[in-house]
């Protein structure tokens, strides 16, 4: 749920102005990070309850095929003129 409430509140800041911006804005930065620690608990409770999951995270060259999973680093874009 915490990915639904990210994808919203971004697509508001991007939409809107003012006082409904800033508060998608603070809603966008809790669900960051909820949907991170939520991800986070799912990956480690996979690797702690299935042994499925535990064999195949181990199995060699899986950490080389998440980095390019990680996706470009973050570059500051310049301010786009609103409409």
């Amino acid at each position: 749920m915490s990915g639904y409430c990210l994808l919203g509140a971004t697509w508001l800041v991007k939409k809107t102005t003012g006082a409904i911006e800033s508060i998608s804005r603070r809603h966008a930065i809790v669900a960051v990070f909820t949907t991170v620690v939520a991800a986070l608990v799912v990956s480690l409770a996979t690797l702690r309850l299935s042994p499925v999951g535990l064999t195949r995270w181990q199995d060699h060259g899986v950490f080389h095929l998440l980095i390019p999973a990680r996706g470009p680093r973050a570059v500051p874009l310049p301010p786009r003129a609103r409409i």
